[in-house]
């Protein structure tokens, strides 16, 4: 068992270390990328940051765009300095102003070609900003809007690409999952808001290599918990802290459900769930501090002491002054998903009663004890929410994406239940 322990750390230790080696190569390669026409496109897009927030299903509070991290992001990808490109790269400054937010900063400077000396500079050093390995790229061509418009043909392609590999697979029941995650999360604010699709992209591309490649992964079980460690790896090194935990949870929900539930006990899949989960956060902590370790030692900045207080705030349970309940923090993340949750009701009911009426053996609901381990993967949200309070209860516009999580398991356990007896 000692052993074991070794050489898990092992792995997770180096596929971690190679991580960050392979992400910083990336960070440096783009930014070495000329930066004008970038800033020609980003400067074209001003008018869709006209309005702060706006948000593309009134009726629907889960609908909100997040115009002011995705002009955060495009100003970071078209800031140039004299720095040297290592210093850029890990620094990540960009333009800003006191008394405007980066959204409404852009719009003003588009619309006005406003004057440098009301512009001042800022950096944004905690994070990878991993982004910026597609987005400068897709900015030398595009602007925001084709930047939009790409992203709904990467969220189609995925979709379909799964689509395929299920039924490849003969696992047709994990396309009513992948749907129902899909209408929760809102697609259309995720296409819109390239700050919102890092985390989907990530969880589908691992959803497809793990159907795709699920021989080769359950013969070498070596490169399966490299994988995880790469998932946990991959979110922090593209997420600007949004809803990660669903790079975790929704590919471990179809790993288990696939490959576990009817081969291992229900102790050894618990082991396993806990086990994967370990050597995600392994990846996704290893690769935060990475970035903070390179930034502090090769710049004049003391990325840890800014990272460590950011930490602290995040993960209290005050917002200023004011304290907050875990209770007000589910209660935020629920607000935001009701609209999304009634209507995944509406149409499962709707595709229940057409397979009943197709096939009323099918709809036969089994509960089989070697399914309810699956439901322990539901709880992670929960778990996320706790930890970092704070940030789950300003943010839970888009941290209630994190619930998407709960959707997939459950329906996971309902398409399990109501499987044809081989």
């Amino acid at each position: 068992m000692y052993l074991k322990g070794i050489k898990l750390f092992s792995i997770a230790f180096v596929t971690t270390i190679i991580s960050i080696i392979i992400g910083f190569a990336l960070i440096l390669g783009v930014y070495s990328l000329p930066t004008g026409i970038m800033n020609k496109h980003v400067l074209s897009s001003y008018q869709s940051f006209e309005e702060s927030y706006p948000n593309t299903t009134p009726r629907v509070m889960g609908g909100k765009l997040d115009t002011f991290t995705d002009a955060l992001m495009l100003l970071t990808a078209s800031y140039e300095d004299d720095n040297s490109i290592y210093t850029k790269s890990l620094l990540n400054k960009r333009y800003f102003n006191e008394e405007l937010g980066p959204d409404q900063l852009l719009y003003q400077i588009g619309k006005t070609l406003s004057d440098d000396r009301d512009i001042s500079v800022e950096g944004y050093a905690r994070y990878w900003h991993g982004y910026l390995v597609i987005l400068k790229l897709l900015l030398m061509v595009s602007n925001y809007n084709g930047v939009r418009f790409i992203n709904g043909i990467i969220l189609l392609a995925l979709i379909v690409l799964l689509w395929r590999q299920y039924c490849i697979n003969d696992e047709k029941l994990y396309i009513t999952p992948l749907l129902a995650i899909i209408i929760f999360i809102n697609p259309v604010s995720i296409i819109l808001s390239i700050q919102f699709m890092g985390m989907i992209t990530v969880a589908l591309l691992g959803l497809f290599i793990l159907a795709k490649y699920r021989i080769y992964l359950i013969q070498h079980s070596l490169m399966l918990k490299a994988f995880f460690v790469v998932l946990g790896s991959l979110t922090a090194y593209v997420d600007l802290l949004t809803y990660p935990l669903i790079t975790l949870g929704i590919p471990l929900a179809y790993w288990i459900s696939s490959t576990n539930i009817g081969v291992k006990s229900n102790k050894q899949i618990v082991q396993d769930i806990c086990l994967y989960s370990i050597i995600w956060g392994f990846g996704y902590i290893g690769m935060w501090f990475g970035k903070w370790m390179l930034a502090t030692l090769l710049t004049d900045v003391n990325i840890i002491k800014d990272a460590y207080m950011e930490i602290i705030y995040r993960t209290s349970s005050q917002m200023g002054d004011t304290p907050i309940s875990y209770r007000k923090v589910l209660s935020n993340n629920f607000k935001y998903c009701w609209g999304n949750i009634l209507l995944l009701l509406v149409l499962f009911g709707g595709y229940v009663s057409y397979k009943k009426h197709k096939d009323k053996e099918l709809l036969k609901f089994d509960i089989n004890k070697k399914h309810w381990p699956l439901l322990i993967i539901a709880i992670i949200p929960f778990i996320w929410y706790f930890l970092v309070q704070n940030h789950s209860y300003i943010h839970a516009w888009f941290t209630y994406r994190e619930l998407a999580i709960v959707v997939y398991v459950i329906v996971v356990f309902y398409c399990l239940g109501n499987r044809k007896k081989a």
